[in-house]
Formats: structure tokens, C-alpha cells, sequence
């Protein structure tokens, strides 16, 4: 009875996993991930690094310097509010410390996020004063 409820659990969980797997259509377009206004950026080793909006949620996801594959989309943060239309959505930058992400509320805020050496996303912190 174990096995087989570790069967079902190991498979229910690498069923789920391939849910935002990259996927070709017809055309030969590959979809990476379903969300709203993709930003790119190439880093300092030419890897190609894509962050963008899935509802409230600042999503990322990275290639080789191929474009080939990608990774599974990670969320960095949940910001209510998020804005992710109109050309308002998340920004990523390579800096010469790694790579820096911007990202607005419908209030207004501008939050920013770095990767550090490790992978790891951090927020920064608030960009903006708190009277603006």
C-alpha cells in the first residue's frame, strides 16, 4: 500500500511539474510560459534572461545563450497590484553585480529585486519616496 501511494504521489507530482513546460506549436513558435509583458536581458556569460507578470505574480525564467531551452518560470515575488499591461510590466537589467529586476503597483511603487550570487532573488527594497 505504501508503494503505491508513493507511486501516485511521485507521478501526480511530475505530471504537475510539466504543466509550464515549453511547448512548440505548429509554426514552430515556442511558448515559454503563459503571463503578460516579457522583458529580456543578456548577462555577462550571454545568457538569456526573461522576467514578466502572471497576475499579481513577478515571474522568471532563463536559457543558455541558444534560446534553445529554458528554464521552469520561478516566481520571484507576489505584488498586489501588479502592473503588467500597457508596456508597464516588470524590467530586468544586467548590472555588474548580476541582474536587477523593477516592477510597479497599481499605486504607484516601484520595488526592486536583485539575484544574488547564490540564485537566490532578493527585494531590494521601495524605490520611490512615500509621498509620491
Amino acid at each position: 500500500m505504501k508503494k503505491r501511494l508513493g507511486f501516485i504521489i511521485v507521478s501526480f507530482l511530475l505530471l504537475s511539474s510539466c504543466r509550464d513546460q515549453p511547448k512548440k506549436n505548429d509554426a514552430g513558435i515556442i511558448t515559454i510560459a503563459n503571463g503578460q509583458m516579457p522583458a529580456i536581458t543578456a548577462d555577462d556569460v550571454h545568457s538569456l534572461n526573461i522576467v514578466f507578470g502572471r497576475g499579481d505574480s513577478i515571474m522568471y525564467t532563463a536559457s543558455d545563450k541558444t534560446g534553445s531551452s529554458f528554464s521552469l518560470p520561478v516566481i520571484i515575488d507576489t505584488l498586489h497590484g501588479l502592473v503588467a499591461s500597457a508596456t508597464r510590466g516588470p524590467q530586468i537589467s544586467t548590472t555588474k553585480n548580476g541582474l536587477a529586476i523593477i516592477a510597479v503597483n497599481k499605486n504607484g511603487d516601484i520595488f526592486s529585486y536583485t539575484k544574488d550570487t547564490a540564485g537566490k532573488w532578493n527585494r531590494a527594497g521601495k524605490v520611490n519616496d512615500a509621498d509620491t
